[in-house]
């Protein structure tokens, strides 16, 4: 058992291990409809930085865990405001917004496409939102939508 709660071998089935190679991620919501979406072209060199635009491993573990914590209180992200800064393809927020969150996602401007193109593709677009924002930038230069409180 570790702090999670859970045992990681009987908790996290194998096939949720993500495909870097795939154009398509499919996650499976145990009990709503399937998150999809599309991944981009996974390459981190030294002056290319396109490690967003894949889902990872790390963001599958949060995402059952989320969904775990909602099992334990069906209302526990219901009407929360929730930003995620570095969003990548988007998964975690998508599935804030699945589970009631109002989401800001966040990332670089190079990354808009792809997230405006997950959110309309799983229908959040009434409870996510995406901003423009670098990890590391001035807190100024956030915009307008971002100066609210958050959960």
């Amino acid at each position: 058992m570790d702090g999670f709660g859970f045992v990681f071998e009987k908790w996290l089935d194998t096939q949720y291990f993500t495909n870097h190679s795939s154009s398509d991620f499919v996650y499976s919501l145990t009990n709503s409809k399937d998150i999809n979406v599309s991944q981009g072209n996974f390459c981190h060199t030294e002056k290319v930085d396109h490690t967003g635009a894949v889902v990872w491993d790390d963001a599958v573990v949060l995402a059952r865990y989320l969904e775990k914590k909602v099992g334990e209180n069906a209302h526990i992200f219901k009407g929360k405001n929730v930003v995620e800064l570095g969003c990548g393809c988007g998964l975690i927020g998508i599935l804030m917004s699945k589970l009631g969150a109002n989401v800001v996602l966040t990332d670089r401007a190079d990354m808009m496409p792809l997230i405006r193109e997950n959110i309309k593709r799983n229908s959040v677009e009434n409870k996510c939102s995406y901003v423009v924002h670098e990890w590391g930038s001035n807190l100024d230069s956030l915009p307008d939508s971002l100066n609210k409180p958050f959960d």
